[in-house]
């Protein structure tokens, strides 16, 4: 067989995609013939190695959107009276704001959806005439919803629409979008989740640069494993209340479109 074969490649090099049933590990016993052959032979290995990891990602990703759709449901259904609650507290503090927070953000395939959270500010941005920082307009309820980041409850109804999973990149801005690197555009090749790798990894104490390198390294690496890791990380930092920082207060008030150079090509 080993012999047929290079003959194969010898007459027509390319040839090897189309020999059948002859698996990747037979293939290396003639990586040693002469270096041409080895060549064609590593990258038809490759080549089946890259389709299989491919394949075995979309299937995650179907399990993954079943799993998220059940456990919504459920979310839901349990938290319905606590979100009533909630709503009804911002209300009685802010009567003159809408009880959830709605932005366009980007999401999947750099496609915009309006995303919801719980409203944790008062509506007014400024006061005689200058801007007033994210602490200064935080609620009292808003700061204590933050804290166990129940504010971002409200994302359910996106991961129901489709737009968003629990676990994944966190969704940005639209108006963010121009400022992308052309490798960080890749962070939305998966959906946008309610925690990410960033989030239990520094989450508002980092730099931007150091928020997208996490974002790319998880969809390098999407799995099962590194998703069950973030969840019980996001439990875990979720009832230690740490890594959650206000804007103008904890961390810099600083947004991405002014530190950096818009693109042209997007």
């Amino acid at each position: 067989m080993a012999e047929e074969l290079s003959l194969t490649l010898t007459d027509t090099p390319a040839g090897i995609k189309n020999i059948p049933d002859f698996p990747p590990p037979r293939y290396m016993i003639i990586c040693f013939d002469n270096e041409r052959k080895g060549i064609y032979i590593y990258k038809m290995i490759k080549y089946n190695a890259d389709a299989m990891a491919k394949n075995n990602i979309k299937i995650y990703l179907f399990f993954k959107r079943i799993f998220d759709i059940v456990f919504a449901i459920i979310l839901l259904t349990a938290t319905l009276p606590f979100l009533i609650v909630i709503a009804i507290l911002i209300k009685i503090e802010d009567p003159k704001g809408p009880v959830f927070f709605r932005q366009k953000r980007i999401g999947y395939k750099n496609k915009e959806f309006l995303f919801y959270k719980f409203r944790s500010m008062i509506v007014t941005q400024e006061k005689d005439g200058k801007n007033l920082s994210d602490s200064e307009r935080m609620l009292k309820i808003g700061n204590l919803i933050r804290k166990f980041s129940f504010d971002e409850l409200p994302q359910i109804i996106n991961i129901l629409k489709g737009e968003m999973s629990f676990i994944g990149p966190r969704a940005l801005p639209s108006v963010y979008l121009p400022y992308y690197t052309e490798e960080e555009l890749h962070r939305h090749d998966v959906k946008p989740g309610i925690s990410g790798w960033a989030q239990v990894n520094g989450r508002s104490f980092l730099t931007w640069d150091e928020k997208f390198k996490l974002d790319l390294f998880y969809v390098e690496n999407i799995s099962l494993c590194l998703d069950f890791k973030i969840f019980f990380q996001t439990i875990f930092k979720i009832f230690i209340k740490n890594e959650v920082g206000v804007r103008g207060a904890d961390v810099p008030d600083v947004s991405l479109h002014q530190i950096r150079v818009k693109r042209t090509n997007y």
